[in-house]
């Protein structure tokens, strides 16, 4: 094989190796598993509670988030598990 070939072969070879190295971090950094809880927490006759707190469990394992809902009643809840919450309010 002439040397330009081979040396073209080796530049790609490189090329592509660099690229997965660069791509395959990003793909880590895409599974991580947080979320956000927003909504709005209103008494029976349908008026926003304002100062009303809001408790999200993680059923596996028992990890707690807690806020505490803002004027029109509004929260915001973030989470670092995505399912298996059980959401209360008092």
């Amino acid at each position: 094989m002439p040397p330009l070939k081979q040396t073209i072969m080796r530049i790609r070879k490189i090329v592509r190796l660099l690229t997965l190295l660069l791509v395959f971090p990003l793909a880590l950094c895409a599974q991580v598993t947080t979320s956000t809880i927003t909504g709005t927490v209103k008494s029976d006759k349908g008026d926003p509670l304002e100062g009303a707190t809001i408790r999200a469990t993680h059923t596996p394992s028992g990890s707690v988030y807690t806020t505490v809902s803002k004027k029109g009643g509004t929260f915001t809840l973030p989470c670092h598990w995505v399912n298996l919450l059980t959401l209360t309010s008092f």
